[in-house]
């Protein structure tokens, strides 16, 4: 099996779903199968205009295939048309059919990609129209988020009404669903019945058994987040745990990862900020320093609003917080309600103060193995090899179908 895969957003690097796809390619070299992982395309007037130093890295490349891992691939290709704009340019979206598949095509000859058993993996539905790049492959669409309630959609009425078509395209052309919330799966498993539940997870290795880092958090009573700083994360009750747990540090570790940022997002990164004195924001840091970070961090904390678009959020950091056998505060999202047992949910306001108190009073060797047990059985490793069982299934199934048709 082969698995051609749309990256999202941005490149290979620092991709959100890196974790996922690295997993994949590890089942994939099991059984000689490789992954060609498509990044975001050069256009002539978009590339130029937002990353002009991509432009000309591209052109100065011999090549737009890189080698990444021992069975991973990364094509950079060349569209007509940026393809958020193409469905609405008459025959840009036949163009950009044509190039693509023209450069994979080349690709797949450099590298002896084999076109049988080929899977077309698209994890955005703006992406919707390379479902039907090859006829012959199985189509997999990753669902890992409610991608229609996002800010910047929900306040673009003609963007969500064209994000919620072209998602139901690609939900109904698709061979397979991967959802990553139980709320993703009941409203797009109306659309494809092959949906299935396959929430995230972590590496966990390196979060149970951490490299040390330079860096020191402040301390010595520490309770922190770290990820993607969005529209999800709750600004209000951060302070307001911060502002009754005056004997604490409060770190914030991630990369503020969108543009319409809420009032309280404005209000505490201003220059003039009026968030606690025992709160702070650290900014973006690699990967590989984030166990060792986290290593630090007394309690760790999932401070999400609860919304309509968090229903179907499946944090990442949950799963690494518990490989490091840290004690975990979270708000009561739905896909954290199962680990309770492990877990302290808040309700209100008011209450994660409390449970970081007591999280720490409970804290204890049995505690810790308890949770390191559950991130044992919830790592990429698990859910790769899940899937790759699936598209089995699915692709024997599809082509059984298409050498009896008449």
């Amino acid at each position: 099996m082969n698995i051609i895969a749309f990256m999202p957003t941005g490149d290979w690097e620092g991709n959100t779903r890196r974790r996922l796809f690295l997993a994949l390619a590890q089942k994939l070299r099991e059984h000689g199968g490789r992954l060609l992982a498509i990044n975001r395309p050069i256009t002539p007037l978009v590339t130029l205009a937002t990353k002009p130093g991509k432009l000309a890295q591209w052109l100065r490349s011999r090549s737009s295939v890189e080698q990444v891992e021992r069975n991973v691939f990364t094509l950079t290709p060349f569209l007509a048309v940026h393809d958020l704009l193409a469905p609405m340019v008459p025959f840009a979206k036949a163009a950009n059919r044509a190039l693509l598949r023209s450069a994979i095509d080349n690709a797949a000859r450099a590298r002896l990609l084999r076109r049988d058993r080929l899977v077309v993996w698209i994890s955005h539905p703006v992406l919707y129209y390379w479902a039907q790049l090859f006829p012959e492959a199985v189509v997999a669409y990753e669902c890992w988020d409610a991608h229609e309630l996002f800010p910047n959609v929900q306040n673009n009425p003609l963007r969500r009404v064209m994000l919620v078509r072209q998602e139901r395209q690609l939900l109904l052309s698709a061979d397979v669903v991967f959802a990553t919330a139980e709320e993703l799966v009941r409203t797009r498993g109306r659309y494809c019945p092959e949906t299935h539940y396959v929430p995230n997870a972590c590496d966990y290795g390196p979060f149970a058994n951490p490299k040390e880092v330079d860096e020191a958090l402040p301390g010595p009573l520490t309770a922190g987040f770290v990820g993607s700083i969005n529209d999800a994360f709750d600004f209000e009750l951060l302070e307001y745990a911060a502002r009754t747990l005056q004997d604490m540090q409060f770190v914030v570790i991630g990369r503020v990862t969108w543009r319409h940022a809420s009032r309280p997002a404005r209000k505490f990164f201003a220059a003039a900020r009026t968030d606690p004195e025992n709160t702070h924001y650290l900014g973006p840091r690699r990967y590989t320093d984030v166990p060792g970070l986290v290593k630090q961090i007394g309690v760790c904390l999932i401070p999400f609003v609860l919304s309509e678009r968090t229903k179907s959020v499946s944090p990442n950091k949950l799963h690494e917080y518990l490989a490091a056998g840290k004690p975990v505060v979270s708000t009561d999202l739905p896909e954290v309600r199962q680990f309770r047992g492990v877990v302290y949910i808040a309700r209100s306001k008011e209450e994660p103060a409390a449970l970081v108190r007591r999280a720490i009073a409970e804290d204890s060797p049995e505690k810790r193995k308890q949770r390191e047990a559950v991130a044992r059985a919830n790592t990429w490793d698990a859910r790769a090899a899940y899937i790759i069982d699936v598209l089995r299934r699915v692709g024997e199934r599809k082509s059984a179908r298409k050498h009896h048709q008449p």
